[in-house]
Formats: structure tokens, sequence, C-alpha cells
């Protein structure tokens, strides 16, 4: 992940300067006078306020924020466990070996049966098969999500990441694409609590767009 690659990356900084050792502060008088321009209770607030920031936010009947949610709350786990779920099934497929069930556990039955109007799965495996087409998940980001009131309903965004790792020549030109280049598409899940259990019932989806190369 991105977080995970700038930690490592100043692991590495960090290995390669070595420890440090400062040189004993001789100057007692500076000191003093550095330490007394710190306002210790700013600091303070500033540290509750990072402590408080989160991406789950439950609004009120007014859509107006009313309370913010830590990430070890039960029902955003469960969200965060039923979108991470989701994303790599979706994102993991190979045209050889397709299962199009493992899904539906995650959706309601409402959005089951709309799915099943549209031919969902005769769709999907259709532009698979006929595509050869293979892609792997590579990271999700996640943007700021929403609950109503009595947390009932959850709007959460987030943008997944893939590899097109096998399509026909066809395919890939047709759609302006390329074999192990990183494609995003952002995706907004519309979950409800039905008999106490989170469930999707709508997913819009974005256009794709390839993922720029850091520099």
């Amino acid at each position: 992940m991105k977080i995970l690659n700038v930690v490592i990356l100043c692991m590495m900084i960090s290995m390669f300067s070595g420890c440090s050792v400062s040189e004993p502060d001789t100057n007692i008088a500076s000191s003093s006078s550095n330490n007394s321009d710190i306002n210790y209770e700013d600091e303070d607030k500033k540290q509750e306020e990072r402590s408080k920031q989160t991406l789950w936010t439950v609004l009120d009947k007014d859509g107006n924020d009313k309370e913010m949610l830590k990430d070890d709350n039960k029902d955003v786990e469960q969200i965060v466990d039923i979108i991470d779920k989701h994303c790599l099934i979706v994102d993991n497929r190979d045209f050889n070996k397709l299962n199009l069930e493992n899904e539906y556990n995650l959706y309601s039955d409402n959005f089951i049966k709309v799915l099943k109007k549209g031919n969902y799965k005769e769709s999907v495996q259709s532009m698979y098969e006929s595509n050869k087409l293979a892609i792997k998940h590579e990271n999700l980001v996640w943007y700021r999500n929403y609950f109503n009131e009595d947390m009932t309903t959850c709007k959460v965004t987030v943008e997944s990441e893939f590899i097109v790792k096998k399509a026909n020549k066809d395919y890939l030109d047709k759609n302006q694409m390329n074999l192990d280049e990183v494609y995003q598409e952002k995706r907004i899940y519309y979950l409800e609590k039905l008999n106490n259990k989170w469930k999707i019932v709508n997913i819009e989806k974005g256009a794709l767009t390839k993922r720029s190369k850091a520099e």
C-alpha cells in the first residue's frame, strides 16, 4: 500500500544513515528559553485532533456531521471486511476459472434479483471468456464514508487498483490498455444493515483510468 511504501522508505533511510548521537547541550539558558516557547496546551489539543481523524462519519437527519467513528468500531470493521472481500473477488478473475457465486454472499436479496434480471453473470462470463481476460488485485484506496443517523445504511467510496494479466489484442486495443499495467476504478458502495448483517445493496462504478507512475 502507498502508506506502507512510505514507511518502508523511511526505515531504509534510517538504516543507511545510522543512529545519530546528539552533542550535550551546555547552553542551559538557551535550552530553557526554547522550552518556554512551547505551548503545551496547544500541542495537546493538536494531538487530540489528530487522534480523532477518521474516514468514518455518522450524519444527522439533516446531513450534517454528528459523530466520527474509529476504525475499531464493530460496524466499521464489518463493512471494511465486506468491501475488502468484494474487491478481492471481483479484481482477481481469470477466464480459465471463473467463479461468480462468491460475491453473491455479500449482496442483499433485492440486489441479487436486480443482477439476475440484468443477466449479470452471463455478461461477466462472456466478457472474460471471449476476451481471454484475467486481472489481479493490486491495492485499495479508501475515501471518507458516511453512516446515517441510526447506523442502518452506509455509503462507502473506494478506489480499487488492479493489473491486467491476460487479454487478447483486440480487447487491449479497443480499451487502450496494456498488460501488466495498473488501472484504477472508483466505486461507491451502498450498504444496509439487514437482520443485523451488513449487505451491499448497490454499487456505482466510475471509468477506468491508468495509474500514474511515481516519479
